[in-house]
């Protein structure tokens, strides 16, 4: 099962450095600021790192969470139309609607039902979920925060405000400046931070 989510996470990784080979066969040697539409396939490039990161953590815990003890399962709804805690009374009449299933059947389907709408918006989220099924947050990926700290930030910027360049005024364009150094550093920890968490499984 882990091979399968190294080899999913590995087509991903070759799909953004295949964005990144479109962008420099499309610039060349181009001089100057690129174009808005240029960056455009960067700043995809960014949100796809960003996804393929959350894919990742998230196939990880699917895999990991579902055979942790119960504290580290006690804020995990059971899966279903009405995931309201308040209503899941554990009355005959509210269980029968899993009749049929297993109890690893239903934790497993509301975990992934749960990791289906999570999300990782800084190292905090990404490092609660890991220490959740038992890994460390070794040196080696501390080390990468700050790095996928800005790489988030900056998909986040992308996604939800369309990259606009807030400031105005001589000197500055309607759109954020995206680099290949930075999208490339910010592929190399993701990278790097990944190999990490593998170690330890």
């Amino acid at each position: 099962m882990i091979d399968d989510i190294v080899f999913i996470y590995d087509g991903n990784l070759g799909r953004i450095k295949n964005l990144l080979n479109l962008y420099e066969n499309l610039t060349g040697n181009q001089r100057g600021r690129r174009t808005t539409q240029s960056t455009d396939i960067l700043r995809s490039a960014v949100v796809f790192l960003h996804a393929t990161m959350e894919d990742f953590l998230r196939s990880l815990l699917k895999l990991r969470l579902p055979l942790e003890i119960e504290p580290k399962l006690k804020d995990i709804p059971l899966y279903g139309p009405t995931r309201d805690d308040k209503q899941a009374k554990f009355s005959l009449a509210y269980l029968s609607k899993f009749r049929g299933q297993t109890v690893d059947e239903v934790v497993e389907k509301s975990v992934h039902s749960y990791l289906d709408r999570q999300s990782f918006n800084n190292s905090s989220d990404i490092s609660a979920s890991l220490m959740r099924i038992g890994l460390y947050i070794t040196p080696a990926m501390q080390s990468c925060y700050s790095v996928l700290d800005n790489m988030i930030k900056r998909r986040h910027l992308i996604v939800h405000q369309t990259d606009k360049e807030i400031r105005r005024g001589r000197g500055f364009h309607s759109t954020k400046s995206i680099s290949t150094r930075d999208v490339k550093l910010w592929i190399k920890r993701v990278d790097t931070f990944v190999k990490e968490i593998l170690n330890q499984l």
